[in-house]
């Protein structure tokens, strides 16, 4: 039943709706994007921040990792773009 289900983890520190997360294998990371135009790396230990990219141009909607890229996470703008780069730590 997941009205039984309490959050072990709550990560705080972007401003606006968050998107979309992922686990990063390579780093053992988390990612999430929102709509405050940034991309938040998480330690997903204790849930502290580890780094921030941005802010972008647009709003960041999604993030998944890209084992052919090297760990790079990638994700989409809501002004239909998609980007990558090299976002470990």
């Amino acid at each position: 039943d997941l009205r039984a289900l309490e959050a072990r983890l709550v990560l705080k520190g972007h401003s606006a709706s968050v998107h979309d997360s992922c686990y990063l294998p390579g780093s053992g990371h988390l990612c999430t994007v929102s709509s405050d135009r940034t991309i938040r790396f998480w330690d997903p230990t204790d849930g502290e921040p580890l780094g921030t990219m941005g802010p972008g141009v647009t709003a960041q909607l999604c993030c998944a990792p890209n084992r052919s890229l090297n760990g790079i996470a990638v994700g989409g703008g809501e002004n239909k773009s998609l980007f990558g780069g090299d976002f470990r730590l």
